[in-house]
């Protein structure tokens, strides 16, 4: 069953809420041109046809906006549609009875005022202006056509004290149209801290590639994928040779600046669909979707020639730099903690044997699975 306001599009429910909380005030205005027919200022066949008139029209305007045809105009609301009609179907009661025009008006500002969610002061000074000529015409067509049902004197000051009031509106527009938009700059700003917040929480503070927890989400992540999809996936553990030399003849900072440059070296050298993370201390871990080994032997190759061709003389004369790439595929059932682990003992393969090596399990003895699929721990 169609409900009047949709639940899964909470743009378009914000819109009829505002149309709807219009409606009743468009019901007032029926009750008030009934009050009319009851003390015989109003004729009960134009109460009628003006009831049927707000009554059609707001059907038409409800329809359009319930089946989301509205969001393909330049203004969704159907905010001039609905303030124009306003002033038309005030005017035509107003034409209609025989006196006491002012509480009309009082109607008029109230659906006006709906305006001032979504237009600027500008934009509502000129839709007040038009509600105030539309008046303006039923004065001039009373005078002309009826003027026995007009005290002239009477409706020219009702006429200049609702432009007074439409001025003092479009001020009220002016000034929550400023606070709208300071609400959505900090909104924007609110955003642009949370995704700040976020990409912290998922990188590593020195090198700027992944932390631990987040690639080993991602490895997670993607071991899933490949189960359920029957892909291929490799990850490879890079290891820097002999790194813990290289801080303690060197010092620190020289080795912060080692794993910033192997990180990005790592990071230019891959994918975009790849994704690098630094595991450890001196261990770098990369996942490689869609890659069987081979690939992935390939892919660890060429970042291990990439590293070793990195210069170091701005740091010390004497510093070398290699390092040891394990690479293992994803087997189906097998757990994250499992990949990982058979790729480092790869990695730890290539080191023993002297280092600046890539080693894939293919080229070493069987590594025992000890993680199946229920092991996806992250071992953080």
């Amino acid at each position: 069953m169609l409900s009047l306001i949709p639940v899964n599009d909470p743009y378009q429910a914000l819109r009829l809420r505002r149309f709807l909380t219009a409606a009743v005030v468009y019901l007032g205005l029926i009750g008030l041109a009934g009050i009319y027919v009851a003390v015989d200022l109003m004729a009960l066949t134009d109460w009628i046809r003006t009831t049927a008139a707000i009554l059609i029209i707001n059907g038409l305007l409800f329809g359009v906006l319930r089946s989301g045809r509205n969001e393909q105009l330049p203004d969704p609301s159907l905010t001039l549609i609905q303030m124009i009609a306003a002033c038309l179907l005030t005017a035509l009661v107003a034409f209609q009875v025989d006196g006491a025009r002012g509480a009309l008006l009082l109607i008029l500002m109230a659906l006006l005022m709906f305006g001032a969610f979504r237009l600027r002061m500008g934009d509502f000074l000129l839709m007040g202006a038009f509600a105030v000529a539309s008046y303006g015409l039923v004065i001039a067509s009373l005078r002309h056509l009826r003027p026995d049902a007009l005290e002239l004197r009477a409706a020219l000051l009702q006429l200049t004290a609702f432009a007074m009031t439409i001025a003092c509106g479009a001020l009220f527009v002016g000034y929550t149209g400023g606070l709208r938009r300071q609400l959505s700059s900090r909104q924007l700003e609110l955003q642009r801290a949370n995704e700040a917040v976020h990409e912290l929480s998922i990188r590593d503070g020195l090198t700027g590639v992944h932390n631990r927890g987040e690639i080993v989400r991602l490895v997670s992540e993607e071991c899933e994928r490949a189960k359920r999809l029957d892909m291929s996936l490799t990850v490879a553990m890079l290891d820097l040779d002999r790194f813990k030399a290289v801080n303690r003849d060197h010092d620190h900072t020289t080795g912060d600046v080692i794993l910033q440059r192997v990180a990005a070296t790592l990071e230019s050298g891959v994918r975009a669909v790849d994704a690098v993370g630094r595991y450890g201390g001196e261990e770098f871990l990369l996942v490689l979707p869609d890659t069987d080994l081979e690939g992935g032997r390939d892919t660890a190759e060429a970042l291990r020639r990439l590293c070793s061709k990195l210069a170091w003389r701005d740091l010390a004369d004497d510093l070398r730099l290699s390092v040891s790439v394990g690479v293992a595929s994803y087997r189906q059932g097998e757990g994250t903690d499992a990949l990982i682990e058979r790729a480092r003992q790869c990695a730890d393969h290539a080191l023993d044997n002297g280092g600046d090596a890539v080693v894939t399990e293919a080229a070493i003895a069987p590594v025992p699975v000890t993680g199946r699929e229920d092991d996806t721990s992250t071992g953080l």
